[in-house]
């Protein structure tokens, strides 16, 4: 998994021009909004999107673990070694 991606604040605006037309009808819209549109086609579920919905999950290395988990949208940035790289330099 990368570990560069970032959870996008709910007031975050994204700009696609990825095909999301079954969802949302704009190319540009928040994240909010986004989760919103996935949450209408998913049955009005709040806990999802909001607070959590309790539940257990199990680990390859580990035994059943009881919690929540919640649905964001997340965001990794274009060549981010790259980026890394030119902030080390100039630091």
């Amino acid at each position: 998994m990368n570990d560069k991606f970032m959870v996008l604040d709910r007031n975050v605006v994204i700009s696609s021009t990825g095909n999301l037309s079954n969802l949302i009808c704009n190319n540009t819209f928040k994240v909010a909004e986004l989760l919103r549109a996935i949450q209408e086609c998913t049955g009005k579920s709040t806990g999802w999107f909001d607070y959590g919905v309790p539940c257990e999950v199990l680990g390859l290395t580990q035994d059943w673990q009881k919690g929540k988990v919640r649905i964001s949208i997340e965001f990794c940035p274009d060549e981010p070694e790259l980026i890394d790289s030119l902030r080390r330099k100039m630091n």
